[in-house]
């Protein structure tokens, strides 16, 4: 009887997390189903691509609705998108348990990226302290040079 109740146990905390993945994933859908016009492209670099590529299912999910707001909102909250003071990038924010993760974004026809219609991502990161965003901008103005050639 023991073991019945552990096994019920372990499959109550499945089916709820599997719930939760269906329930973020039924989000975007209908969330990128009901905007029919996309405000922005959103251009991705190599690096960016090879993070995320390495990123745990349940992360690129966060990752992808993150996205798909930037593409699809005309003004994103703050809780998605935010200005990186003195610089000219934007950081794309992605919350995923107590992780922090950090993408940063830079608005190419547009200073502002409210107005932008092309956004490129450079890299990302997982947020550790603030002292990793004078890096990760090094990081991101090497990647932007190497675009403008």
């Amino acid at each position: 009887m023991q073991k019945n109740k552990k096994n019920l146990s372990y499959f109550k905390i499945l089916n709820s997390k599997l719930h939760f993945y269906l329930h973020i994933s039924k989000k975007i859908r209908t969330f990128a189903g009901k905007l029919e016009k996309r405000m922005r492209n959103v251009i991705l670099s190599s690096e960016f691509e090879q993070y995320y590529a390495a990123l745990p299912a349940q992360v690129k999910i966060k990752f992808d609705y993150a996205i798909n707001i930037l593409q699809t909102v005309a003004v994103p909250n703050t809780k998605f998108v935010k200005k990186i003071q003195n610089s000219e990038f934007y950081e794309m924010r992605v919350s995923v348990g107590t992780n922090e993760y950090r993408s940063l974004l830079f608005s190419i026809d547009n200073d502002n990226i409210i107005n932008a219609t092309q956004v490129l991502i450079l890299n990302s990161f997982l947020k550790k302290s603030n002292k990793d965003y004078p890096k990760q901008i090094a990081i991101a103005e090497n990647i932007l040079k190497q675009f403008e050639q």
